[in-house]
Protein backbone atom coordinates (compact mmCIF):
# COMPACT_ATOMS: atom_id res chain seq x y z
CA UNK A 1 0.00 0.00 0.00
CA UNK A 2 1.17 3.51 -0.77
CA UNK A 3 0.89 4.81 2.80
CA UNK A 4 3.45 2.23 3.97
CA UNK A 5 6.08 3.82 1.71
CA UNK A 6 5.53 7.44 2.76
CA UNK A 7 7.87 9.47 4.90
CA UNK A 8 6.59 10.86 8.19
CA UNK A 9 6.25 14.33 6.61
CA UNK A 10 4.23 12.95 3.70
CA UNK A 11 1.95 11.03 6.05
CA UNK A 12 1.33 14.12 8.15
CA UNK A 13 0.70 16.27 5.07
CA UNK A 14 -1.78 13.71 3.75
CA UNK A 15 -3.51 13.52 7.13
CA UNK A 16 -3.77 17.32 7.31
CA UNK A 17 -5.22 17.59 3.81
CA UNK A 18 -7.81 14.92 4.61
CA UNK A 19 -8.73 16.74 7.81
CA UNK A 20 -9.22 19.97 5.88
CA UNK A 21 -11.69 18.26 3.55
CA UNK A 22 -13.49 16.55 6.42
CA UNK A 23 -13.75 19.75 8.47
CA UNK A 24 -15.22 21.66 5.55
CA UNK A 25 -17.64 18.83 4.76
CA UNK A 26 -18.86 18.83 8.34
CA UNK A 27 -19.61 22.57 8.14
CA UNK A 28 -21.53 22.20 4.91
CA UNK A 29 -25.06 22.03 6.31
CA UNK A 30 -24.63 24.03 9.50
CA UNK A 31 -25.72 27.54 10.27
CA UNK A 32 -22.07 28.43 10.84
CA UNK A 33 -21.12 27.65 7.26
CA UNK A 34 -18.80 30.31 5.84
CA UNK A 35 -20.08 32.05 2.70
CA UNK A 36 -17.36 30.57 0.47
CA UNK A 37 -17.62 27.05 1.80
CA UNK A 38 -18.32 25.33 -1.52
CA UNK A 39 -15.35 27.05 -3.15
CA UNK A 40 -13.09 26.21 -0.20
CA UNK A 41 -14.26 22.60 -0.17
CA UNK A 42 -13.64 22.27 -3.90
CA UNK A 43 -10.15 23.74 -3.48
CA UNK A 44 -9.36 21.43 -0.55
CA UNK A 45 -10.49 18.37 -2.49
CA UNK A 46 -8.44 19.42 -5.52
CA UNK A 47 -5.37 19.95 -3.38
CA UNK A 48 -5.81 16.53 -1.76
CA UNK A 49 -6.35 14.84 -5.13
CA UNK A 50 -3.30 16.57 -6.62
CA UNK A 51 -1.12 15.61 -3.67
CA UNK A 52 -2.18 11.96 -3.84
CA UNK A 53 -1.63 11.89 -7.61
CA UNK A 54 1.89 13.32 -7.18
CA UNK A 55 2.69 10.77 -4.50
CA UNK A 56 1.47 7.95 -6.73
CA UNK A 57 3.60 9.27 -9.60
CA UNK A 58 6.71 9.43 -7.44
CA UNK A 59 6.27 6.00 -5.96
CA UNK A 60 5.25 4.39 -9.26
CA UNK A 61 8.39 5.82 -10.88
CA UNK A 62 10.52 4.52 -8.02
CA UNK A 63 8.82 1.11 -8.20
CA UNK A 64 9.39 0.67 -11.95
CA UNK A 65 12.95 2.01 -11.70
CA UNK A 66 14.07 -0.67 -9.23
Amino acid sequence: MLEDQLTMFQKQQLKWLKQQVNNLKSLRYTRDAPPNLERDLFAAREELDDYVARLKEVYDVNKTGE
